[in-house]
Formats: structure tokens, C-alpha cells, sequence
């Protein structure tokens, strides 16, 4: 809409410009100058007073068009920052929980069995939420309501942090009930014990 906005005030812009280099004003003082008197210094009056008029409009377009620039450049930078921040949201809070998966892992080697649920979680987060991101959003809709996926991402990721939790401070019994209940759904090959 601003572009089509844009693009008219150039095109009257123009015109007037036209209007300018084809003399109207002249065209005007001559229909004037038939009524009254050629030598009448109200023929330069009326030319001086057409030309300030088109010269006056010209100037609130250009004043419109440079309004317009700075609305579209400011609403970019806008978009742009919201993305970058959405974007840090996403790859910080996966960068930290990977970082705090493999530290548990060394620190609690015994939690082994235990620290596939939570990285397991995290995996198929990371994944489904990438491939939901960059392929199944509305990207319009998102930069025009600013309805962007990191914050939603936090609270999902919440759950994994909790599971980690868990494992560090209250020796994975949650984490174990939840591998023993997925073993003894596939037929209680193993169990798992609390760490």
C-alpha cells in the first residue's frame, strides 16, 4: 500500500512537472490576457501565482514520499531486530540446554539411560520446531502482527530443563518412572533404576 502511495505521488509529481515545462501558466495568462489588456501587470501576477501553486504541491509530495521512505525504513528495522531477537531466543535456550546435557552426562555418568528422555525432547524439539519455522509459517501474517515462535519455545523448553532437573537434583526418579513406563510398553525388556 505505501509502495502504490509511493508510486502516485512520483507519477503527480511528474505531471506537474509536465504541466510546468508546457507553460500552462502561459496558456492561462494568454485566456486572461484576451479579456483584459496585454500589458496588465496582472498576467505576471497569475503566471507567478500558478507557478508557486505547482511549485508548492510538488514540494508536499516529495515531503510525502520522503515521509513514506522513512515509515518503510523504519518498519524494516523493526522486523529485523524482532527476527533477530526470535532467531537468539531460539539457538541460545538450544545451545544452553545441549551444553547443560552434555555437562549432566559427564557429571552423572550412571544417569545414562535417563538423560535419552530429556535429549531425546530436546532433539525433536530443535527439529520439528526448525522445519516448522522456516517452512510451515505464515511469514506474512508473523512480521505483520509480530507474532513470532521464541517465547512459546521458552515455555516448550521449560519441560526439558525440568527433566534435567530432575535428574541432577532429585536423582531422575521422574525421568526413571518415564523410562520404565516406555520400557514396559514395548514388552519390560529392562528396567531402569533411580540414579
Amino acid at each position: 500500500m505505501a509502495s502504490a502511495l509511493y508510486e502516485r505521488n512520483e507519477n503527480e509529481i511528474e505531471r506537474r512537472r509536465e504541466m510546468l515545462r508546457n507553460q500552462v501558466h502561459e496558456r492561462m495568462a494568454d485566456a486572461i490576457a484576451q479579456i483584459q489588456d496585454l500589458d496588465c501587470e496582472c498576467r505576471a501576477k497569475w503566471a507567478g501565482w500558478i507557478e508557486g501553486q505547482s511549485d508548492a504541491r510538488i514540494q508536499l509530495l516529495q515531503q510525502a514520499n520522503e515521509t513514506l521512505v522513512d515509515f518503510i525504513q523504519g518498519t524494516y528495522a523493526r522486523v529485523v531486530t524482532d527476527l533477530k531477537r526470535d532467531i537468539r531466543i531460539f539457538t541460545g535456550t538450544n545451545a544452553l540446554l545441549f551444553l547443560l546435557l552434555l555437562v549432566i552426562a559427564f557429571a552423572k555418568p550412571q544417569a545414562t539411560v535417563q538423560l535419552f528422555v530429556p535429549g531425546l525432547l530436546l532433539a525433536a524439539a530443535t527439529l520439528i520446531c526448525s522445519y516448522f519455522y522456516i517452512f510451515e509459517q505464515n511469514w506474512l501474517l508473523t512480521i505483520i502482527y509480530s507474532d513470532y515462535l521464541g517465547i512459546a519455545y521458552l515455555g516448550y523448553l521449560s519441560l526439558v530443563f525440568a527433566l534435567l532437573c530432575d535428574i541432577v537434583l532429585n536423582r531422575a526418579r521422574v525421568t526413571t518412572e518415564i523410562v520404565n513406563l516406555v520400557l514396559n510398553a514395548i514388552g519390560k525388556a529392562a528396567t531402569a533404576v533411580p540414579c
